[in-house]
């Protein structure tokens, strides 16, 4: 996970056009009247994307690398607390520490699927108001010409 997140965040500096970081985020003001204008039916369409799809890849970067960061710390916890049970000093401390470890990686991940789960829905809703197929948009990195009121 976390290498596919760096890999993200190389392509976020040096990929195409729409896949630049510069190109697509917007503030939270921004976001904020792109939601409000979603929920009354009169959102933009445009050709990268969108504010919210925006805010939601920041939010995923941060979930997931959060995620595998705790899902790391876990791990080399585990192996310490394994080379200190067999010197036989392993205590209390480390055991909280673990515990707590371990319920800010299920967090964190239990998060990152309702956050997929909200992205596959504002991708179903956006395919369906603009008339438009955006994941295989996502694959081919075409999308129809922009219309008058689209943004690119």
């Amino acid at each position: 996970m976390a290498a596919l997140l760096v890999l993200r965040l190389i392509w976020g500096f040096v990929g195409s056009h729409h896949a630049r970081f510069a190109q697509f985020m917007r503030g939270p003001a921004a976001t904020l009247v792109y939601l409000g204008d979603m929920l009354r039916g009169r959102e933009r369409r445009h050709l990268g994307h969108n504010p919210a799809g925006a805010a939601m890849i920041v939010a995923l970067m941060i979930t997931l690398s959060g995620t595998a960061l705790s899902g790391w710390l876990l791990e080399q916890s585990i192996e310490e607390a394994h080379a200190v049970t067999v010197v036989g000093e392993h205590g209390g401390r480390e055991v909280r520490r673990d515990k707590t470890l371990k319920e800010v990686h299920e967090t964190l991940a239990n998060l990152a699927l309702v956050l997929v789960a909200l992205h596959v829905g504002g991708v179903a809703h956006t395919s369906w108001r603009h008339r438009e197929n955006l994941p295989r948009a996502m694959v081919t990195g075409r999308k129809r010409p922009p219309g008058a009121n689209d943004m690119t």
